[in-house]
């Protein structure tokens, strides 16, 4: 991933926010109206609005994709303080020596070329310095040149997230395996807990805006579960029990709320009982296999994966019908 003249905050630090920092008067005037005027003393709204769009705060997020920001020494307008501090934002919440080693900061300054080819010459897709408002191809290639061809040779490795992490919502955020809108998407920010195993997906929420009331959307993708029914708990307490669904969305998750999905995959194996006669306790309908919950996933959330001797990820609907065989079936 590629920036050119990024914006990390637009106000909400009262001394480098881009309002503070570089923004003319047109561009003031512009946030004013459709943001609020971040001047001290502010409402507890506007300072809201001013963290959901403050990207220094959710750039913890990604310690996996190769993030190149590309910006000029003397730049005025979105001065190079906006990617140092993107970048110092995410080294503060580093959990190794190794971590969001991803970002790469390229200061240009004009007459500095990057010899890519190594041919000792000069040449016009070299330079390192780019246009503000438009970006030749030259100067295009002079940037993706740091990471294209290691891109196209399949050496930077395709991101997957964590299966237990923190991350720092600024308004909105959306994975391949969750997202969550949190009240407009630019009113409100806050912590999520999730955390992923083959038996559970859970994720607690804790706003960290001034209005705890606003209520965000929760959109958790199941399919991983091969259609199997789960069960929705919000606060340990059962919300719903569904049969099956590709995702599950709730619509009013509120400061401190949590949400455990749990999957009730079928039965599967057997146990031998004290006689040595071999047992086993299908689960013989939709509905009884909601009476009779068993918790069981492949991917998400925040359990350990024990007690799981009837399960396996990945098995099929509820088990209809007669026992397999002539294994005798015992009564719940």
């Amino acid at each position: 991933m590629a920036g050119f003249f990024g914006m990390s905050d637009y106000g909400y630090d009262t001394r480098n926010g881009w309002f503070f920092k570089g923004a003319w008067t047109h561009h003031k005037d512009t946030l004013i109206k459709y943001v609020g005027n971040p001047t001290p003393p502010r409402s507890e709204d506007i300072e809201d609005r001013y963290m959901a769009r403050d990207a220094r705060l959710g750039a913890r997020n990604n310690p996996y994709t190769e993030l190149h920001l590309f910006v000029n020494r003397d730049e005025t307008i979105c001065p190079p303080i906006h990617d140092s501090l993107f970048r110092d934002s995410t080294l503060a919440h580093k959990t190794n020596s190794t971590e969001f080693s991803n970002i790469y900061i390229h200061l240009g300054a004009r007459g500095v070329f990057q010899d890519f080819n190594k041919n000792n010459i000069n040449e016009p897709f070299e330079l390192q310095y780019w246009g503000h408002h438009q970006i030749s191809m030259d100067e295009e290639k002079a940037a993706e040149s740091w990471f294209m061809n290691r891109f196209l040779n399949g050496k930077i490795p395709q991101p997957v997230i964590k299966d237990k992490d923190t991350v720092f919502v600024i308004g909105y955020i959306k994975t391949e395996k969750y997202s969550l809108w949190m009240g407009d998407g630019q009113n409100c920010a806050g912590n999520l807990d999730y955390s992923f195993t083959p038996s559970e997906k859970t994720f607690s929420l804790h706003v960290s805006t001034h209005n705890k009331a606003i209520l965000s959307k929760l959109t958790v993708d199941c399919e991983d579960w091969n259609g199997n029914p789960y069960e929705v708990e919000l606060n340990s307490k059962t919300l719903k029990n569904i049969p099956s669904g590709k995702t599950f969305a709730y619509n009013s998750l509120k400061d401190r709320d949590r949400i455990k999905i749990l999957n009730h995959a079928p039965r599967t194996n057997t146990q031998k009982t004290k006689n040595t006669r071999t047992t086993c306790r299908p689960l013989r309908t939709a509905s009884r296999a909601i009476a009779h919950p068993r918790r069981s996933t492949n991917s998400i959330t925040d359990t350990d994966g024990t007690d799981r001797q009837f399960l396996f990820p990945g098995a099929g609907g509820p088990v209809l019908g007669r026992p397999f065989g002539s294994i005798q079936e015992e009564k719940y």
